[in-house]
């Protein structure tokens, strides 16, 4: 029941740790009722129980959370209101989920499982990289900014992403900051602000 949206077998681990949990109290229950042995052994189930529950923090063991970018502080200093999209596009789409909750500013593209009905309505409009075709789209939406990450030692970025994104006159760099998310060779991020219709 529910596999379609849980995608993952692994996310049932939800209802039997709750099962397992119900399991346990009678465990303990029963052993409890087994005198001072008993008693002796239920105390080192806990223990068990306890340790089993301690949960890693996420950051340290997988390379995906650990995006303490700098330009997530730079974000967090714009006024509240500030609403941004992040490039390229699809591969940030779901780690820019982990990158809002430390800014807290809204984003557009950032989801997990599912992409929203109103980003797959316009996907290839709003394209991998910035294009003058998405601009309508963003300005539509109130987009300030667009953050984007950079691969500076990829001929294909620096000799036809980053001149056609030049030449979007709409957009502006704001600023640029020497790291980036930790995959896909990412090692910059740059910040470009969406001026509005005449604009300078």
């Amino acid at each position: 029941p529910f596999y379609s949206s849980m995608r993952a077998w692994a996310r049932f681990g939800i209802p039997v740790i709750l099962a397992a949990a119900v399991l346990a109290g009678f465990g303990s229950l029963w052993l409890m009722k087994r005198g001072r042995k008993g008693k002796i052994f239920a105390a080192a189930f806990w223990v068990l129980i306890v340790f089993e529950g301690v949960m890693i923090p996420y950051k340290y063991f997988t390379p995906v959370s650990d995006n303490d970018r700098s330009v997530n502080q730079w974000i967090a200093s714009l006024p509240a209101d500030t609403a941004l999209i992040e490039y390229p596009r699809p591969w940030v789409d779901k780690v820019a989920m982990y990158s809002q909750s430390l800014h807290r500013r809204s984003i557009v593209n950032g989801y997990m499982s599912f992409e929203p009905s109103f980003l797959s309505k316009v996907d290839s409009q709003l394209g991998a990289w910035p294009t003058a075709d998405a601009l309508p789209v963003l300005q539509e939406w109130g987009i300030d900014y667009l953050v984007m990450s950079a691969v500076p030692n990829n001929s294909e970025f620096v000799e036809e992403i980053m001149p056609r994104i030049a030449l979007i006159d709409e957009l502006c760099l704001v600023a640029q900051f020497p790291d980036a998310y930790k995959f896909s060779n990412f090692e910059e991020t740059y910040v470009y602000r969406l001026l509005e219709p005449g604009e300078d």
